[in-house]
């Protein structure tokens, strides 16, 4: 019985050793968690401007081109829905006195879904770890190979294996992975399919978007108290994407902004979805421009766009 004890409690250490190894290194890997939250932490005082959203945003819209004084940064995720963009800004919006913008850059189908519900586990461990958000009292969540499982392992063979970059960001927080250069042949075959695909997603959880109206009127509450400009923005879609999206998901999408806009001093609601500026070149894939050439069309055409509704912007 005495060895029976003994090879267990020696089986489980070295079983506990092996995960706090492994969760030793994976906590060393950069991230964009980790780099997000360095720079706003480092930046915060300083910053002018904040970018914010899901990854439409962080492809699509260039901080430093769009806040030339060097003090913007963009904080959007891929995959960030309204949830997390809410919670990130409570966090650290109160550690940036001099902010004067919010761009808060939404794609329709975000307004219809939730972060924590999301399957990708991932997610909710990157912001409760690394950032100090949405965290819990189940002590699980915070350790993260146990609460990701194979989506850690996978996580760690993508950067000590495969040596992949998991930033990929410039310094001001644009996403540098989608470059015109990159864009694979067929870049919109699965245009339509991807908006079929959002449609029912929407329709689906159509309930959620008023849980998430009033996600985004707390953030323009809060912005107006401090007279900070919020941006509500819909960044552009590629034409057989724009066509199969559902027309009234689309209106209704637009139409919150709007009203949310409406209500607060200071705050704007611009509507880019289905912008006939843009071509089907300017874009990567169905919905998310090229980092390089459709981010600074974009980004350039919001700049001259905010300053003809408020010549104080970007300031």
């Amino acid at each position: 019985m005495k060895k029976f004890l003994c090879y267990t409690s020696l089986f489980t250490l070295i079983v506990l050793t092996v995960l706090a190894a492994f969760e030793w290194s994976l906590r060393r890997i950069p991230t964009l968690y980790t780099a997000t939250h360095q720079a706003l932490t480092e930046r915060a005082p300083q910053l002018h401007t904040l970018i914010m959203g899901s990854s439409v945003a962080k492809d699509g819209i260039n901080a430093l081109l769009l806040d030339s004084t060097g003090r913007a940064y963009n904080m959007a995720m891929p995959g960030e829905q309204v949830t997390y963009g809410y919670l990130k800004f409570c966090h650290y919006a109160e550690r940036m006195p001099q902010l004067r913008d919010v761009v808060w850059g939404l794609a329709f189908y975000n307004l219809f879904q939730d972060d924590r519900t999301d399957v990708d586990a991932s997610k909710r461990a990157g912001h409760r770890i690394y950032m100090g958000i949405d965290t819990t009292d189940d002590w699980m969540d915070g350790v993260e190979c146990l609460s990701t499982k194979s989506l850690a392992l996978r996580k760690w063979t993508d950067y000590y294996i495969k040596g992949k970059d998991l930033i990929a960001c410039d310094t001001y927080g644009l996403n540098m992975q989608m470059p015109k250069a990159q864009r694979r042949k067929g870049y919109l075959d699965n245009a339509a399919e991807r908006a079929h695909g959002h449609n029912k997603e929407a329709l689906d959880n159509h309930s959620l978007i008023v849980a998430n109206a009033h996600m985004i009127d707390s953030v323009a509450t809060r912005c107006a108290a401090r007279g900070i400009r919020l941006w509500l923005v819909l960044p552009p879609v590629s034409r057989p994407y724009g066509k199969a999206c559902n027309a009234s998901l689309l209106r209704e999408a637009a139409d919150t902004l709007s009203a949310i806009a409406s209500r607060h001093k200071g705050v704007y609601a611009i509507d880019y979805m289905l912008d006939a500026r843009f071509t089907d070149d300017d874009f990567f894939d169905r919905n998310h421009l090229t980092c390089d050439e459709g981010a600074r069309k974009f980004t350039l055409l919001l700049r001259h766009d905010m300053r003809q509704h408020c010549p104080q912007a970007l300031r």
